[in-house]
């Protein structure tokens, strides 16, 4: 994850062709499921360097693409506040994309949890209830994606 102060700052660094030339070097060691650019939207304000940068800390980003806007838009707030609820959980955020390949009906969240067990203990409780069944049911997942810092602090 890279933060730029504006899509323009974002422009002008690709017209930069070492740039551009090192980043498709290293998108060739991926398998790339979204490479999108997104904005907060909802969740409260956080430097990226400091994102679940405590040892063991957790952070999920999931990509998802929205097949029941109206839907989501009623159940997710229930499963964020079910999901906060959670020993462990940390804050979780809503970013729209704003530009990228495929990017029609794409949203992205994130959260935070304090560690793995934290992650997996949530997840487990949250994997039968109905106020998930009814968020997970407005939307195709494209990516799904776990990282703990190593090097932050």
């Amino acid at each position: 994850m890279t933060t730029y102060d504006s899509l323009r700052a974002n422009a002008r660094i690709q017209r930069n062709p070492k740039v551009v030339w090192d980043f498709l070097r290293f998108a060739r060691t991926m398998d790339l499921k979204a490479y999108v650019y997104v904005r907060p939207v909802e969740g409260p304000p956080f430097d990226l360097a400091r994102l679940a940068a405590r040892p063991g800390e957790v952070l999920e980003v999931g990509v998802r693409r929205v097949t029941d806007p109206a839907g989501f838009d009623a159940t997710r707030p229930p499963f964020i506040e079910l999901l906060s609820g959670q020993p462990g959980v940390g804050d979780s955020w809503e970013l729209e994309v704003v530009k990228g390949k495929d990017t029609a009906g794409l949203t992205v969240g994130m959260t935070v949890y304090q560690d793995r067990q934290a992650a997996d203990a949530a997840i487990g409780a949250l994997r039968e209830h109905p106020t998930t069944a009814a968020y997970f049911a407005t939307f195709e997942p494209v990516a799904l994606q776990y990282a703990t810092s190593t090097t932050n602090h």
